[in-house]
Order: C-alpha cells, then structure tokens, then sequence
C-alpha cells in the first residue's frame, strides 16, 4: 500500500535528487507543465494533447485548448 505515484511540477524536477535513492526507485514520478497534463494522468480514459483535454476517442481538432481557459 502506501503512494505509488506522485505528480510534481516540472520546474522542481531538479529536486528530486534530495530524494533517497530507495524512495524514487518505489514511485513513479511524473514532472508535469500544465494543469491539463495532471489531469490526464489524475482522470481515467483521458489524454492531453497539444494543450487540448480529451476525453475517450474524442478528436483533438474538436475540441477546445485549455490554454488561457484557466488563469493563475
């Protein structure tokens, strides 16, 4: 039991070197841009693709980009 995967920003990634060894070799670490990236990863049967959340078979060109949807 116990965590198994963990979501980090990108821009940490370097951080991860002041993991013990032992600890990175037990998670799968995914270092992530956008929201849309952890969502695609957090969310079953979805994908992200050229800053576009699908879900299913939906067709990237159907469908409208994240990016400037969500401000921070």
């Amino acid at each position: 039991a116990g965590i198994k995967q963990v979501i980090i920003p990108k821009q940490n990634e370097a951080d991860l070197d002041d993991l013990p060894a032992e600890a990175r070799k037990r998670l799968e670490i995914f270092p992530v841009e956008e929201l849309g990236e952890v969502l695609a990863l957090a969310l079953r049967d979805v994908r992200y693709s050229e800053g576009k959340l699908l879900f299913g078979d939906e067709n990237p060109r159907d469908v409208v980009p994240l990016r400037g949807v969500f401000r921070h």
